[in-house]
């Protein structure tokens, strides 16, 4: 087996997130990236990770209660992530930070000292940034990723691959779409993310195809918590038709 690009190195522990993606077993048409169904998981399959600012402690809480397995903080500076100290002291479930492509240079190394269960990185960041144990490593790709590079992001020093689901919009889920999720599904061999776009069904259905593992649910607005029970009820909902 060759080298993984990032010097992981073979002590990084796993992120809790990827512990509770493992229980939930992954979506039903998944490509399998050796998770097996949980006796705790009959009404879902894909855990449920909820976008918010690092300074929003009521819109995490109220998104936790809404069935959020994990959150996610969006980290641009070095206040940020200040704030992001304090709300790891209010949250009982995995917190992980997205770090913007527009991030200064040295945030990444300071991010790695933040006590969070994951960093999520663009694939622009410097292969740098995987060094260390913890906290564990993310790699966000866009789905329209030329098909033929989709295989070599097995080779990266991460714990999971996230895709953008800029295909999906509020028309729907097509064909188009399924074949090329079912693709990607088929050709990588980590756990996966898939963010959620448009009406909540259109990204369950892509994230069967996909064999995601988790959702990923970003709401701009002051209504995270109600996106995430509305994508909970759809998952339950698409559970429950395919028992």
């Amino acid at each position: 087996m060759g080298t993984q690009l990032g010097a992981m190195g073979a002590d990084r522990k796993s992120s809790r997130l990827v512990e509770i993606m493992r229980a939930y077993a992954g979506a039903r048409f998944g490509a399998g990236v050796g998770f097996r169904s949980h006796p705790d998981s009959t009404k879902r399959t894909v855990a449920l990770v909820a976008s918010v600012a690092p300074d929003d402690w009521d819109g995490a809480t109220a998104a936790i209660r809404a069935g959020a397995d994990a959150i996610e903080a969006r980290i641009e500076s070095a206040d940020d992530l200040r704030a992001v100290d304090l709300l790891a002291g209010r949250v009982s479930v995995p917190l992980g930070l997205l770090l913007a492509e527009s991030m200064d240079d040295k945030l990444p190394a300071e991010a790695a000292e933040a006590k969070v269960d994951w960093i999520r990185l663009p694939l622009t960041a410097d292969l740098s940034s995987t060094r260390g144990e913890r906290p564990a490593r993310i790699i966000s790709v866009p789905s329209d990723l030329d098909i033929s590079l989709v295989r070599g992001l097995n080779g990266l020093a991460v714990e999971a691959v996230l895709v953008q689901a800029g295909g999906i919009t509020s028309g729907g889920f097509t064909y188009a779409d399924a074949v090329r999720f079912r693709a990607f599904g088929e050709l990588i061999k980590k756990p996966l993310l898939l963010v959620g776009r448009g009406e909540p069904m259109g990204s369950v259905l892509a994230a069967e195809h996909l064999g995601a593992d988790a959702l990923l649910i970003r709401e701009e607005e002051p209504k995270v918590a109600e996106t995430v029970m509305a994508y909970r009820v759809a998952l339950e909902d698409r559970a429950s038709r395919s028992r």
